[in-house]
């Protein structure tokens, strides 16, 4: 070989090596992404729970071959309207599309969706104080659309992640970062036992069969009864503390912008597609309507033009007349959430509003405005003790106590105070009476633990709603 091409191999050896390495270094990061992706399918098998209500919800309705009306938005209208008695008085065929924690931007898709599919003649959407306070929080859509995609074909597909990936919050919070690991958010109890279940589940039975197992094991008190709705079967807990149950929010936070205008997009679509969008604010208990004062009338107030400027038609239900919906405690399993009873009562009340609206009549009359007169007549119209608290300040003597009700203004209510003695006997130191006020003596202790009962005296709705708690002497 001459020196020319000695020098000639020599020049071309560091470039021929650096493209190998190259090589090796794009198959490796391939190689590596393969095995990262092949191991995130394993786990979303094995620790993502199956047979979730999203899931149900989405395989049936990817099996219902006629739907006319349907049900959209979060928890309180997934567990607040029920598909089959709308059916029932409206001669409708619904599916409830609601999914516990359905950020705004998912509603939208899913009333999109569901147009495309079928002709849909109305939508339901209950609303909530909450519901357009949070910015969207993404690993909840990146589920839904897990969900969803489950059936679609591989452009509709494909769509949906593009559509999850082109949200303006996606890549403005953390939770990006594992949008692609769902599993990490979103799986069983873990522990060995629910995910052995978990995987037998996934080989021995279909998805609905396994949402029974699912909800046997960790959710016992709720159902899933078709159509998209499950119901919860359990009341609201006699020991309902005011301060446990509500005020989750400060009563002043601004509403989201991406959840304001995914909301008002959702409106504007169903009035360019002829379809009738009725947006209902949820029903609630006094306690989690009076939570929020008069930021409550304004906020709903703000809503409701939204809807009517896109011709949608707004119901609140929690200021809806009693005459017409006269709610009750065994309504409510939580203050913000109805139970199977709640929801069929207030789907009852909802299909006659409905057939009243449609056939032209007016109904406004039948709800309590949002002015001072109509917050007031709401207010003096509650007819129950819906939940309970008490302060207390020490004084010589030992303790004075005062008992908050939540109830209406033109309510008479009773209180009785128990003491919880040595021997873990409730003891009763003072039985029922109209004061709020009690006076507790040392007896020489350092403190107590008392349990307060209340009852409306009016005969409305006889419920006690009791509170549990300690009393400090010193």
């Amino acid at each position: 070989m001459s020196a020319e091409d000695h020098a000639s191999s020599d020049a071309k050896t560091p470039c021929h090596d650096g493209t190998s390495r190259r090589k090796r270094r794009v198959v490796t990061a391939l190689a590596f992404v393969a095995v990262l992706a092949v191991v995130d399918v394993l786990l979303c098998f094995a620790l993502q729970p199956y047979g979730e209500h999203t899931e149900l919800m989405w395989r049936e309705y990817r099996q219902t071959p006629s739907v006319d009306t349907i049900l959209v938005g979060t928890s309180t209208t997934a567990y607040g309207l029920k598909p089959q008695v709308l059916d029932e008085h409206l001669g409708s065929h619904s599916f409830n599309m609601s999914t516990p924690g359905q950020i705004v931007d998912n509603v939208l898709a899913t009333v999109e969706t569901a147009c495309s599919d079928h002709q849909i003649k109305r939508v339901f959407m209950c609303v909530g104080y909450e519901t357009l306070l949070e910015d969207p929080y993404i690993n909840l859509s990146t589920v839904f659309t897990q969900a969803k995609i489950q059936g679609e074909s591989p452009a509709q597909a494909l769509s949906d992640i593009g559509r999850l990936l082109g949200y303006r919050y996606f890549f403005e919070r953390h939770e990006s970062l594992t949008g692609l690991f769902p599993w990490a958010y979103d799986h069983v109890p873990l522990s060995p036992s629910n995910i052995v279940e978990n995987i037998r589940n996934r080989a021995e039975c279909d998805v609905f069969e396994a949402g029974k197992r699912w909800c046997a094991r960790y959710s016992p008190k709720w159902t899933y009864e078709g159509q998209g709705y499950g119901g919860y079967h359990i009341g609201l807990k006699a020991e309902a503390k005011h301060g446990d149950v509500v005020g989750h929010y400060e009563a002043d936070k601004p509403v989201s912008s991406y959840s304001l205008d995914a909301f008002k997009s959702m409106c504007a679509y169903c009035r360019q597609r002829g379809v009738h969008l009725y947006v209902l604010g949820a029903l609630y208990t006094p306690s989690a309507v009076e939570a929020y004062e008069n930021h409550y009338t304004e906020r709903m107030q703000a809503l409701k033009e939204i809807v009517e400027a896109q011709d949608g038609t707004y119901l609140d239900l929690s200021m809806l007349r009693r005459e017409e919906l006269n709610p009750s405690v065994d309504f409510f399993w939580d203050h913000v959430h109805l139970t199977d009873k709640g929801a069929i009562e207030t789907s009852k009340t909802v299909s006659q509003l409905v057939k009243r609206i449609e056939a032209g009549e007016d109904v406004s009359g039948l709800f309590y405005g949002y002015d001072q007169d109509g917050w007031d007549a709401y207010r003096a119209s509650i007819d129950f003790v819906d939940s309970l608290d008490y302060t207390y300040e020490v004084t010589q003597e030992g303790a004075r106590i005062e008992a908050h009700a939540r109830t209406g203004t033109q309510t008479p209510v009773a209180y009785q105070l128990e003491v919880k003695d040595d021997s873990g006997q409730w003891r009763v130191v003072r039985a029922f009476e109209r004061a709020s006020e009690f006076t507790l003596p040392r007896d020489g202790h350092d403190g107590a633990t008392i349990r307060i009962t209340a009852r409306a005296t009016n005969g409305h709705q006889d419920v006690d709603r009791s509170v549990e708690g300690p009393v400090s002497f010193t």
